[in-house]
């Protein structure tokens, strides 16, 4: 083809390398100029060359590779739009440079890149050259050709494709049949060549694209805040509502409580009545029946005995009515005995000292004895105790004292100070730890929150560094707790002031001996953290006396 009279073609050709790193493009420059114009390295920035070839002015721009430079996404933009600068108004070509050999993703990445950044007008004007002609003999080529990955990434082009050799073997006539079929791809096209104006469309069209994603991601964002709002608000009123359930429930309980706490008293009081006009009626019964006796005694006394042997009668029913007296005596103490242990228990104090020693504090509803009797593995607690309550086990090979504490009443705390107080006499020296017990269902109850301010109040902050706050639930609500953890930030500060310690049991689980070796593991940790320390009465007598 005669190039030079064609003078419908442009009197200037411009064509921009494209390629990713490591494929020759400045090799290729090289070869098309006929000269050493392009340093064979890395390429960073887009770079200008011109020459004359077979008559025609060319300008060669090259430009970084792909993929293989330390170039951002934002960076190898800027040069790619250096390269639109460089060869204005506009490259007539661009030559997609790849080595002969196995199409890789990187070259259909470079397409892809191409369309989004140059626009789908770009592929009419680009051609794949290839590379290493000479390493391929012509069926190899042919066969590399027909293959799918070949025909794919010709297909993306409008200018088709041509080969040549490396730079070392080159055959210029390969040049000129590049040059014509450059110059048949330009004819194609009408003679126009891509032009600056059709880049700055293509990045105003990715600009909106880009301003309606970031909208339509936004909107999401606004629609999945409001989701997020809605549930909460509906979490919230489902948890305000449970707590309404919850205080009706407590408030009936409480009624319930005070009720049987009354009708019990009741029973005690009568029962005493009972025991007392028993023994008075019993002993009047014995005085009446001893009365009778001497009566009869004195009276055959006179009648049939001697002074002498009325008196040794006498004697003898004296001695009688003491035996009955002290007999009656032993039977009411007995009876006096057995009726006190069966409604108080009290710890003793001259029990031995334990490896751990454990206070549970907690309100009647918390599961504080349920909680003693887990860790000690028997049933050695009952609910409802107004006294101070010691109990001693081994546990896991260690000595371990529990005690438990009446349970905590709205504005009742001076008693409930005193059977505190008490329960540092119970496990000499002093307890090691102090367990919060608060049952799920009632979290931060109006009760627990008066008992913690007097605790600290009138035991000192001091205990709080002895103090594990142990959450109790049944099987279906472990979740539920850790919601409420998540979310109630009155107990997170109450976790925080205590150093981060809490537990959760389930009362349920009696005979899972994990959780109480994690409840144990907590406790030594907190011992270990003391140095040792243990809360004694001398740290209380301190701050009362202050």
């Amino acid at each position: 083809m005669n190039m030079e009279g064609n003078s419908n073609f442009p009197p200037e050709w411009r064509i921009v390398l494209l390629g990713a790193s490591g494929a020759g493009k400045s090799k290729t420059g090289c070869t098309i100029l006929g000269q050493e114009v392009f340093k064979e390295s890395v390429t960073t920035q887009s770079e200008i060359k011109k020459g004359t070839v077979e008559g025609r002015n060319i300008s060669v721009v090259d430009t970084p590779g792909f993929f293989g430079t330390a170039l951002s996404d934002e960076q190898m933009k800027r040069e790619m739009e250096k390269s639109m600068v460089l060869t204005a108004p506009g490259p007539h070509v661009f030559l997609l440079v790849v080595r002969l050999g196995r199409i890789s993703n990187q070259e259909r990445n470079i397409v892809k890149w191409i369309q989004e950044n140059f626009g789908l007008e770009a592929l009419k004007h680009t051609m794949v050259l290839f590379t290493g002609r000479e390493k391929m003999t012509k069926s190899t080529l042919t066969d590399f050709l027909e293959t799918e990955e070949t025909q794919e990434l010709i297909g993306c082009y409008g200018g088709g494709w041509h080969a040549i050799n490396s730079k070392g073997d080159i055959n210029y006539s390969q040049i000129t049949k590049l040059l014509e079929k450059i110059e048949e791809m330009v004819e194609m096209n009408g003679g126009q060549h891509y032009s600056y104006e059709m880049y700055q469309e293509t990045q105003r069209k990715i600009r909106e694209e880009e301003r309606e994603r970031k909208l339509r991601e936004e909107e999401k964002r606004r629609q999945e805040e409001e989701d997020r709002q809605r549930k909460l608000k509906e979490l919230e009123e489902k948890l305000r509502h449970e707590e309404m359930e919850r205080l009706r429930r407590e408030e009936r309980e409480q009624e319930l409580k005070k009720k049987m706490e009354d009708q019990r008293k009741n029973r005690e009081a009568e029962e005493r009545k009972r025991l007392e006009e028993e023994c008075c009626n019993r002993e009047r019964e014995n005085r009446r029946s001893l009365d009778k006796e001497e009566d009869k005694s004195e009276k055959h006394e006179k009648q049939n005995r001697p002074a002498t042997v009325g008196s040794i009668k006498k004697d003898n029913i004296s001695l009688q009515r003491e035996v009955l007296r002290r007999q009656e005596e032993r039977r009411r103490e007995e009876q006096k005995r057995k009726w006190m242990e069966e409604r108080s228990s009290c710890g003793q104090t001259s029990d031995p000292v334990s490896d751990v020693r454990i206070v549970l504090l907690g309100d009647y509803i918390s599961g504080k004895s349920e909680a003693g009797n887990i860790i000690l593995g028997r049933e050695a607690f009952v609910s409802g105790l107004n006294k101070c309550r010691r109990q001693d086990g081994k546990v896991q090979g260690k000595t371990i004292t529990v005690i438990d504490t009446p349970d905590i009443v709205p504005f009742s705390f001076t008693e409930q100070k005193a059977e505190m107080k008490k329960s540092l006499s119970m496990a000499p020296p002093g307890p090691h730890a102090f367990l919060l017990v608060i049952d799920k269902n009632q979290m931060m109850s109006y009760a627990t929150r008066d008992f913690i301010n007097e605790l600290k109040e009138n035991f000192g902050d001091e205990i709080l560094k002895f103090t594990i706050l142990l959450f109790t639930h049944d099987v279906w609500s472990s979740d539920f707790v850790e919601v409420l953890l998540r979310m109630d930030g009155e107990l997170q500060s109450l976790i925080s002031s205590c150093g981060g310690r809490y537990h959760i049991l389930n009362t349920e689980e009696t005979e899972d001996q994990g959780q109480v070796t994690e409840l144990l593991k907590k406790i030594e940790g907190m011992m270990k953290k003391n140095r040792g320390q243990y809360y004694t009465n001398e740290m209380y007598q301190k701050l009362d006396e202050a």
